[in-house]
């Protein structure tokens, strides 16, 4: 089917999904500035701009986050334009589902 959802969750989620023994693609979005998270919008969904405000705090919440739960990161991509974005990550959820998975053979 080739349909994936994309969700937005916090790290302690993964772990939580982890510890069931579930292991989503978790993919990472790096931006290089507050900047350029202010910039990056799509407007059929968020009609205003970002604030400064708004775009540094959650520069920082994203810097914080890299930090700590890196290991929970199955991929890291840069930030950029939506376009850019969105073919990173189709390309690195196509690199993932070729990947061979290992289950013990009493599980099914």
């Amino acid at each position: 089917m080739n349909r994936h959802v994309l969700l937005s969750v916090t790290p302690y989620s993964i772990e939580r999904l982890h510890r069931m023994q579930i292991y989503p693609i978790v993919i990472f979005v790096k931006h290089k500035s507050s900047k350029q998270i202010r910039d990056v919008k799509d407007t059929r969904f968020i009609k205003e701009k970002l604030t400064n405000r708004f775009a540094k705090e959650q520069y920082d919440l994203y810097h914080k986050h890299e930090n700590e739960f890196r290991h929970l990161f199955t991929v890291v991509i840069n930030g950029g334009s939506l376009a850019y974005m969105c073919k990173e990550i189709k390309s690195s959820i196509n690199s993932e589902q070729k990947k061979t998975l290992w289950m013990p053979s009493g599980s099914l």
